[in-house]
């Protein structure tokens, strides 16, 4: 092996044939050689992501060369352990760190990241069609204190208790015998990773962002075309009503979408559901009492 990484005309060649193989056993290896094969395979697999897990000294430096190292807490010591990204007692555990979760771990991502570009999306197109009809005023239909409070309190808390409590695959029911399951989780872990590339990756994010752009206007032409309706003491909804519309609908909405896509809706799940969904209307309620807000008194007079 140093031979071939010694001679750069063979490296082509060398990766095609490592990448080929279902394993390849080196042994007498040097910590060095360790370390310089898998430099070799991160230069040399087109920017996929290599670990690296050992249990001695003599495998620092190949972990500290992986994109992902693995430090094992034995009889050798903790050398390992104490360079590793990740230290695991036993190799066995490795699978569990893989499968359960980091795969599960990088589905959640992805979704948050989704849904955190379509919560903004969705609100600055109701909030940018208005300008359509005000000449590019620049007027915001919505109070300033609202506008923040729908990332802080009605938008976020449902996305990050998705992130952190969904399962796609019930550890609870399978996660202590995955014979049960129809499928298995090296079976699970290679679809994730080859379906959800960043190809692909990208172009959720893109239709993602149309289709909020295309909720967002039809909320706008949703109130639009009812504007002049009258409320129960004679007044017609001005800028003010459209805005508290707007953020609710965009809420709602993006709850709904949220909901779509979990996969355990367990008690932990629904019951975060339903408090993200009690901090709607305690927002909107809230800028009653708030002298500084635009919409103080504006609810009940």
């Amino acid at each position: 092996m140093q031979v071939v990484l010694d001679q750069e005309f063979m490296h082509k060649q060398a990766s095609t044939l490592l990448l080929a193989a279902e394993s390849v056993i080196m042994f007498r290896s040097s910590p060095s050689q360790k370390a310089e094969v898998v430099l070799f395979m991160r230069k040399s697999t087109g920017g996929k992501v290599t670990l690296a897990i050992g249990d001695g000294a003599n495998d620092v430096n190949m972990i500290q060369q992986a994109h992902i190292g693995f430090g094992l807490m034995g009889k050798e010591g903790n050398q390992a352990a104490s360079f590793s990204d990740y230290a695991v007692p036993r190799f066995k555990d490795l699978r569990r760190a893989l499968f359960w979760h980091g795969r599960a771990y990088g589905n959640r991502m992805i979704n948050l990241v989704c849904w955190c570009l379509f919560k903004s999306m969705i609100n600055a197109t109701t909030k940018y069609c208005m300008q359509w009809e005000n000449g590019y005023s620049g007027q915001q239909p919505v109070d300033g204190l609202l506008l923040s409070l729908y990332n802080v309190t009605m938008t976020v808390w449902f996305m990050f208790g998705m992130s952190y409590l969904d399962q796609d695959v019930s550890f609870l029911k399978y996660g202590r015998d995955e014979s049960k399951m129809p499928f298995t989780m090296s079976e699970l872990y290679v679809f994730s990773r080859d379906y959800q590339g960043r190809r692909r990756f990208f172009w959720t994010i893109f239709w993602k962002d149309v289709y909020s752009l295309f909720a967002g206007i039809v909320i706008y032409y949703v109130f639009y075309f009812g504007q002049g309706a009258m409320g129960f003491a004679g007044k017609q909804f001005g800028v003010w009503s459209y805005g508290v519309f707007a953020t609710v609908s965009c809420v709602l909405i993006h709850h709904v979408e949220c909901s779509m896509y979990c996969r355990n809706w367990a008690w932990p799940l629904t019951s975060w559901f339903v408090l993200s969904l009690s901090l709607i209307p305690l927002t909107v309620l809230g800028q009653e009492f708030i002298v500084a807000s635009d919409l103080y008194m504006a609810i009940y007079p």
